[in-house]
């Protein structure tokens, strides 16, 4: 959340938190936690980012993809973040 102090939200290279009533989609990314990792560590841009994370706190960052859902607009409270970005694609 911003109130963790990385600032405010929409601002480049500037990580926040939203609140979890609108994270539509959280992927578990824990499989590919190594290779993450190393993609980060390979880019300088994503390596700002992320050093600004507290370290206890990384682990945050590295086991979950989280996405907010922009269009169309999200219901104001889902019941539960989706764990795959194309569930609603394969019911259609």
């Amino acid at each position: 959340m911003v109130e963790g102090g990385f600032g405010d939200e929409g601002v480049l290279f500037n990580p926040t938190g939203v609140a979890d009533e609108r994270i539509a989609v959280r992927v578990d990314t824990r499989p590919v936690r190594d290779r993450k990792l190393a993609g980060i560590q390979r880019h300088r841009t994503q390596r700002i980012e992320f050093e600004r994370i507290p370290e206890p706190l990384r682990w945050i960052y590295l086991d979950a993809k989280c996405f907010v859902q922009a269009f169309p607009p999200a219901p104001a409270r889902p019941q539960a973040a989706r764990a795959d970005l194309l569930d609603d694609l394969l019911e259609a």
